[in-house]
């Protein structure tokens, strides 16, 4: 038996084709009721240092009531770019060409990538004289922004920078349990399985990031967080969820207020409209070597191979192709998407697309592999 209040695609699926019996429990533990959900447009809130002055309005009154607060952004350190004012300089890491992010309480850049790190610098590298600018939010900035909003407040952070066992975790846990917190505030490890009886206001500050991805899946996981971290506001009694965002009009954030299932549903009816999986499936080739071209052959000689047997005539293949992210710590990676109408399909045949695959690869010493119903993209 599986259990989630927001199960994925894939689990309803299952249920849609007669496989999986469903059952729905449709009230909340103590039949509470649903938060009260606001949803902020930052295209014409006042914004002070990222917050709007109408969460920081709902925070001093929540705080003023002696209840807890909790928000919630999926983006460690300070910055996510520094970026010159002058001659436009941004800081790169060298071994991926991704930007690094500043962590301004170690004095660093760090890449969230590979893990190299360099001396945050004070001035330009690049002209010796432009102003360097940290652009964005990260959760260690908003843990700043938020001691100076609310300088009685206790402030906890809780991410990976700041914990780095599950034992730590569970010690800061136990310190909001005890009342010794009054604002929370952390990543994607708050979002769901947590009980705090005095918490009834919760906050995401950048509901947006999602609609950035090239994952076919990041709508659904934005859904998904949505009711997730909304779970944790008034556990006791009704609490209030803030959404800051810049598409309050986007369909998504209406998981907020009806059952999970209506959006589930509609992201179902895409998924059948665009062929994309569950209702199909995928398997994903992907090939790394110190050199782009030698990976991008590898994949492309294993296509035009298989095809030439008559190897999935029927499938989509899509690339080969660089991976979102090219290049980590030196190495290259690039990958070939496979997709067939039918999981029997895609089984039947992929024995013989693996055998030209590894082939490829150990002709020209390049390291290889594959992801069948792949959840992530390279």
């Amino acid at each position: 038996m599986l259990g989630s209040a927001t199960p994925s695609l894939e689990c309803f699926h299952q249920v849609q084709a007669g496989r999986w019996r469903r059952f729905y429990l449709p009230e909340r533990v103590n039949a509470l009721a649903l938060p009260e959900v606001v949803l902020e447009d930052m295209r014409q809130a006042l914004v002070q240092d990222g917050l709007s002055v109408g969460l920081i309005q709902a925070i001093r009154r929540a705080l003023g009531a002696d209840e807890q607060v909790m928000l919630f952004l999926n983006r460690r350190g300070y910055a996510p770019m520094l970026r010159c004012e002058h001659c436009g300089w941004q800081a790169l890491c060298a071994q991926c060409e991704t930007s690094m992010v500043a962590h301004v309480n170690v004095r660093e850049l760090v890449c969230h990538h590979c893990g190299a790190s360099e001396r945050l610098p004070v001035r330009c590298p690049s002209c010796g004289q432009g102003e360097l600018l940290m652009l964005g939010m990260g959760t260690q900035k908003l843990e700043q922004v938020l001691k100076a909003q609310f300088p009685q407040a206790r402030v906890l952070r809780i991410d990976s920078d700041a914990f780095s066992t599950s034992k730590q975790f569970e010690q800061a846990l136990e310190q909001v349990h005890r009342r010794e917190v009054d604002i929370i505030l952390g990543t994607q490890w708050l979002s769901k399985g947590h009980h705090f009886p005095h918490l009834n206001l919760v906050a995401i500050v950048d509901a947006d990031q999602a609609f950035y991805s090239l994952d076919f899946r990041s709508e659904e996981r934005l859904a998904q967080m949505l009711v997730q971290v909304s779970g944790r506001a008034g556990r006791e009694r009704r609490g209030q969820v803030w959404v800051q965002t810049k598409q309050p009009e986007h369909p998504v954030f209406n998981s907020l207020v009806e059952a999970y299932a209506v959006q589930a549903k509609r992201l179902y009816a895409q998924r059948i409209e665009s062929g994309l999986p569950p209702v199909s499936a995928q398997v994903l080739l992907f090939a790394r070597h110190k050199e782009l071209a030698r990976v991008m052959q590898v994949l492309m000689m294993t296509k035009e191979g298989a095809l030439s047997e008559g190897i999935g005539e029927n499938w989509l293949w899509l690339g080969p192709a660089p991976a979102v992210i090219a290049r980590k710590g030196g190495i290259y990676s690039a990958q070939l998407l496979l997709q067939a109408p039918s999981k029997a399909t895609l089984q039947r045949d992929l024995p013989r697309v693996y055998a030209w695959f590894e082939a490829q690869a150990k002709a020209l010493n390049v390291r290889y592999g594959l992801d069948v119903d792949p959840l992530w993209l390279e």
